[in-house]
This record gives C-alpha cells, structure tokens and sequence, in this order.
C-alpha cells in the first residue's frame, strides 16, 4: 500500500511541477513580446521625432555657436586640448552655457542644479579685435563670483588684474 501511494503522489508532484514551468514559460513569453512591442513603438517614434539638439554627456557631435557679441574670429577647441588660461567657454549639464569668465581646469556652478561644472569647450582666438568701442548703453551680463570656481579659490577673478587663477 505505501509504494502504490508514494508513486501517486509523486506523479501529483511531477504534475505540478510541469504545470507551473508551462507557466513560468508562458510569463516569461508573454513579458517578451511587450518588450518587443514597446521596444517597436520607440523605434517608430525615434523615427518620426526630430533629432535633439542636446546629445547625451561623453557623446559630443556638435560644437556650440560663437560666442554672442564676439568681435573676432575663432573657434571651439575640447577643453582638453586647450592651451591658454582664460578664455569664453562652453558649459553644459541640465542646461547649456556660454560664459567669458572661462578656466579650463576651474568650473563654475550650474544655477539649476547646483553642480560645479568644468567647461566642455574653450574658444580660441584666431584674430584680435582691432579698436572695438563698446556702446555705452550696451549692458555687459553681471559676473556671479558664487558660482564662479575661480573666484571661489583665489577672490574675484574678473575685477582682479593680478588673477592667481590666470596663472
């Protein structure tokens, strides 16, 4: 009598055990195939979105346009290739960024989230301005020394002629 009730309940057992593996794989299909449908609808959306001008961080494809209100030519260098001090530069995290007060190894911080960010790219010089005379009512952008790395480190490196940051 034990043996014959044993085999049976190891048949009930082998039987439940098959039964919820043929679900396990069921689910396990059934999660496939929404990925595959929602993976779809990204492409196709992907496909119908115009392309974003801002790429994502340690991708970058694309230079910024000069500087505004820049009286001489130059271009945009990484800022790893950089080699002056001081400069215009190019910042980007949660927002983009141009500033005047640019140093290639001092960050300034970013008034959304608060980060210090170093610049992505330096402007370098090609010609000097020849005897720019600046409109008196023209009103030059205020220089924030709380969120200027290098005013932070050494004073105010705009109103300073002797800027140790410069160095």
């Amino acid at each position: 009598v034990f043996g014959r009730n044993s085999v049976e309940a190891n048949a009930r057992v082998q039987q439940e055990v098959d039964r919820k593996m043929r679900e396990m794989v069921e689910s396990q299909q059934e999660a496939a195939e929404r990925w595959r449908a929602k993976e779809e609808r990204r492409q196709a959306e992907e496909k119908e979105s115009p392309p974003r001008k801002v790429v994502p961080r340690g991708k970058k494809c694309y230079m910024p346009d000069a500087p505004r209100g820049l009286e001489f030519s130059g271009h945009w260098v990484p800022t790893a290739t950089f080699t002056g001090a001081k400069s215009f530069g190019f910042y980007s995290c949660c927002r983009e960024w141009q500033s005047a007060h640019a140093f290639p190894r001092l960050g300034q911080e970013c008034k959304t989230c608060r980060r210090m960010v170093t610049p992505e790219f330096m402007w370098v010089n090609t010609k000097k301005a020849v005897n720019v005379v600046r409109n008196p009512d023209e009103v030059l952008a205020h220089h924030e020394c709380s969120l200027c790395g290098a005013c932070k480190r050494q004073g105010c490196c705009v109103h300073r002629q002797d800027c140790p940051a410069v160095r």
